[in-house]
């Protein structure tokens, strides 16, 4: 498994984690994590806590499979009190769809004194996350097909076309 991490992001600037559920059993329509699969959600979970503010509360948003609410519960768990998991129907596939997404977001967080998003996480399948990271300059390759718990780490950036700026990768870990 690599970990590659650029400038974190600034002090105000939104954070988006974008995390690939880890390694399902393989006999099953909707798989629950293999045992090897809970303990790379765990090291997953460790990463996503790296990568956002310790202050903050953070949102862990997953679609509605078992392999996706078990890797968001490991990611809650190493968060600890500061996170709430959720689930959705969708995550977003393109970079417009993570604008519109994000703003969607901070549209129901006007009530809070910051005009930011609080950090959040995503927890999804391989075909979001190497879309995303393609529309985001990143080398498909980067994220292996059979890697699980594969990420990206983003922070919001007017300044960076399409708004977003990758500032770490996870790489992920191969089946055992």
């Amino acid at each position: 498994m690599a970990s590659h991490r650029r400038a974190p992001p600034e002090k105000g600037e939104s954070v988006l984690v974008i995390l690939r559920h880890a390694e399902p059993r393989r006999t099953e329509n909707d798989p629950e994590l293999t045992s090897f699969g809970h303990r790379t959600a765990l090291e997953a979970g460790a990463w996503v806590a790296e990568q956002v503010p310790l202050t903050a509360s953070v949102r862990v948003l997953h679609t509605p499979t078992n392999r996706t609410r078990q890797t968001a519960a490991a990611v809650v768990q190493c968060l600890g009190n500061r996170a709430q998991a959720t689930k959705i129907v969708s995550l977003p596939e393109t970079v417009a769809d993570l604008d519109t997404f994000a703003d969607r977001l901070m549209a129901r967080n006007r009530e809070c004194p910051s005009p930011r998003l609080p950090p959040v996480v995503l927890v999804g399948h391989h075909t979001t996350l190497v879309g995303l990271a393609r529309e985001l300059g990143l080398e498909p390759s980067a994220l292996e097909p059979n890697n699980h718990t594969a990420g990206i780490a983003l922070e919001r950036d007017a300044a960076t076309a399409g708004g977003w700026r990758i500032f770490a990768l996870r790489t992920g870990r191969p089946p055992n």
